[in-house]
């Protein structure tokens, strides 16, 4: 699973959680557990943004939002600053009521 042995390296991780293999294809990174299924473009990982750096932000995220109940949703990824924005649909439900977006 290193760039050694596999060309397409940064499209697999190790969940958090369970440990199991996470991989990122057909535009969602699967946990083959269970424990994540995320709607991200797969074109967005590469050998400088890889999925065990966007792993790292998602979880990183969800920390800060552990007591809040709500789902945590990849919005962008910006391949030039390499990092991604997420939202809490909880945190951030008044704002997007106010945008008249229904999550």
């Amino acid at each position: 699973m290193n760039s050694s042995n596999n060309k397409y390296f940064y499209l697999f991780s190790f969940c958090y959680f369970c440990q199991n293999p996470v991989v990122a294809c057909e535009d969602k990174v699967i946990c083959t557990k269970g424990c994540y299924k995320l709607d991200v473009k797969t074109e967005e990982f590469n050998e400088n943004y890889t999925l065990d750096k966007f792993l790292d932000e998602y979880n990183e995220f969800s920390l800060d939002h552990l007591l809040c109940n709500g789902d945590i949703i990849p919005i962008y990824v910006d391949n030039d600053k390499q990092s991604s924005l997420f939202i809490c649909t909880k945190c951030d439900e008044a704002i997007f009521n106010k945008a008249g977006i229904i999550l």
